[in-house]
């Protein structure tokens, strides 16, 4: 991971950076990531809050300025993924959350 992690939305107005490395990276296939990304699956990650400077926890891997630099390490809320949108990886596919 580089020195710090930073991202932000399309227009430029909302900005982040990440002050610890990201942990839980992976796909989520519950029905509010579907409707909020318009895909299949949303591919996000979390930080610590005191070390997410924006207004969020979680975050999106895609609204990263260099998103190769977090991979995705498991499938969340499989069990709501879309018949037609099956994963293409040997990733682990957790039901529900990583802990249910």
């Amino acid at each position: 991971m580089t020195e710090s992690l930073a991202g932000g939305c399309l227009c430029g107005a909302v900005r982040y950076r990440l002050a610890s490395a990201p942990f839980d990276a992976g796909w989520c296939h519950c029905r509010t990531c579907q409707l909020n990304s318009g895909s299949p699956a949303m591919a996000f990650a979390k930080v610590p809050s005191r070390d997410f400077d924006g207004t969020t926890h979680d975050f999106s891997l895609a609204t990263l300025d260099a998103p190769e630099e977090v991979t995705p390490e498991a499938h969340f809320y499989y069990a709501s993924h879309i018949p037609w949108a099956e994963a293409a990886d040997d990733l682990p596919r957790h039901p529900r959350g990583r802990d249910e």
